[in-house]
């Protein structure tokens, strides 16, 4: 049973007859494929050679066969179990029919070249993180399936906040008995591995508080693999009413940052910035009055602001050059 960083799996084990005895849970290094941590410190990443990972080949663990944890069996209670259950807890899956959105998410270095395709820094759609981006907008009750596809040479756990999902395929086939109930972490494979999930945001949502998926291998993390999503109640967002306050969005045409300023002493809870199709291409929560938002990153053009305050919602355009 492959387990990997942050995942989990419960396990029945039948003792009957197996009194006295010791059994042992033992971890199996040198089973765990290449690409994955654990594996061998010369085939982590299949291609032969030292790794190139920094202080790997040192690790006496990667590689090894282990005991994790003896058992030692006593004598039976009064009321024993001593049967496992015919059939486990039923599962309500989600049905792929129906998909309000669906969602693509690529994994890949930051820069790229076989030592960074191994050791990175990675990215989630080439954005690392940053604390006041929100990359993800969902509202409240969709159904989305999601894709994830590693372009590295190392497996990512990837984890999942708010929601528990369905895996739908790994690598294009359906997941094994084991890994078809819920789940908030699942391992994508190296080299091109695919994971397919679904997913249904049926509550907690508030346009300000966001949710995070990242990779569950900490170096990874920390480097920046990681995003946020908001999921955001359709009804709420309604009510809203378009105001006319005197918001003003400042330097116009801008090039590397703009900020926000009012006469008013207002709480922003939200700014969107939409392209021209009106695609969403950037998103920040809790930002100040007079803050600098750092554009940078967005290519020249004619984009509409979409600014939520605790008045409404105000639309100024801009240009960035």
């Amino acid at each position: 049973l492959e387990i990997a960083p942050g995942e989990r799996y419960e396990i029945l084990i039948n003792l009957t007859g197996m009194e006295n005895q010791s059994i042992n849970v033992v971890n199996y290094g040198s089973e765990i494929p290449s690409g994955h941590y654990g594996t061998a410190s010369n085939n982590i990443s299949g291609m032969g050679g030292d790794s190139a990972i920094p202080g790997y080949a040192e690790n006496a663990f990667n590689g090894a066969d282990f005991t994790l944890l003896t058992l030692h069996v006593s004598d039976q209670t009064e009321n024993p179990i001593t049967s496992i259950p015919s059939s486990l807890v039923d599962i309500d899956f989600i049905e792929n029919i129906d998909v309000d959105e669906e969602r693509t998410i690529l994994m890949a270095p930051d820069i790229m070249g076989q030592n960074t395709a191994l050791v990175g820094p990675f990215t989630f759609n080439g954005m690392t993180f940053m604390m006041d981006d929100v990359n993800i907008e969902i509202p409240l009750g969709n159904k989305e399936v999601w894709t994830l596809t590693n372009q590295s040479m190392i497996g990512h756990p990837y984890h999942t906040h708010d929601v528990q999902f369905n895996i739908l395929e790994i690598n294009g086939n359906p997941p094994p008995a084991h890994m078809q109930g819920w789940k908030d972490v699942v391992m994508v494979p190296p080299m091109l591995g695919t994971v397919k999930y679904i997913a249904k945001f049926e509550d907690h949502s508030n346009p300000s508080v966001p949710y995070m998926y990242h990779c569950h291998i900490l170096t990874h993390e920390e480097m920046g693999m990681m995003g946020q999503f908001v999921v955001v109640d359709d009804v709420s967002v309604s009510e809203l009413k378009e105001i006319d306050t005197e918001l003003t969005v400042y330097p116009n045409p801008a090039t590397s940052f703009v900020s926000i300023g009012s006469k008013d002493d207002l709480f922003i809870n939200k700014v969107g910035f939409y392209d021209i199709l009106g695609q969403p291409v950037y998103i920040m929560a809790g930002v100040q009055l007079d803050e600098k938002i750092d554009i940078s990153r967005l290519s020249a053009g004619v984009y509409d602001i979409e600014i939520t305050t605790d008045h409404g919602v105000t639309f100024k355009r801009i240009v960035i050059k």
